[in-house]
């Protein structure tokens, strides 16, 4: 996890970013469409009533191409009444629909002020917390990213 250009309040701090394979496994190249999860560590550093995470998977121009957090996740991955010294994992289990290419996960963590307004205090903002690669695909893909679908065909 590099430390290049990270933003921290010293609440809160990541202390690990991995990207796993199925086998828990720290995985640098990835097949398309292979299921992995992002395990945040993190520890608490001065009591917090509430504080959610996300993250951003880039392209190597540096483009958001995937984006998640805890408020889009239905309040998964939010942490309430936390003390200092608590300790926590998150993982974030997904599968990889990527177009071949470099990419890099950026990490964040946040205390929501006015969510009407989108308003945050940003505890920990780790752009270059974990890279992967994403083998060639045997399918030419148009995009960035891929997602199921569910595709009906009527003869009328």
């Amino acid at each position: 996890m590099a430390a290049y250009q990270r933003f921290q309040n010293h609440k809160v701090s990541f202390v690990n970013v991995l990207l796993l394979d199925e086998d828990g496994k720290p995985a640098e190249s990835v097949r398309y469409g292979q299921k992995v999860t992002l395990r945040m560590a993190l520890e608490v550093k001065t009591p917090i009533k509430i504080f959610g995470t996300g993250y951003h998977i880039r392209n190597a121009d540096g483009m958001d191409i995937v984006y998640s957090d805890s408020n889009i996740e239905d309040a998964n991955g939010i942490i309430e009444n936390a003390q200092a010294g608590d300790r926590y994992i998150i993982d974030w289990s997904f599968h990889l629909w990527l177009k071949e290419g470099n990419y890099n996960i950026a990490t964040v963590m946040s205390i929501p002020i006015d969510m009407s307004a989108r308003e945050m205090e940003c505890c920990d903002f780790v752009p270059c917390a974990a890279q992967f690669t994403v083998e060639l695909n045997e399918r030419e893909m148009g995009g960035y990213v891929h997602w199921p679908n569910r595709v009906e065909t009527v003869k009328v």
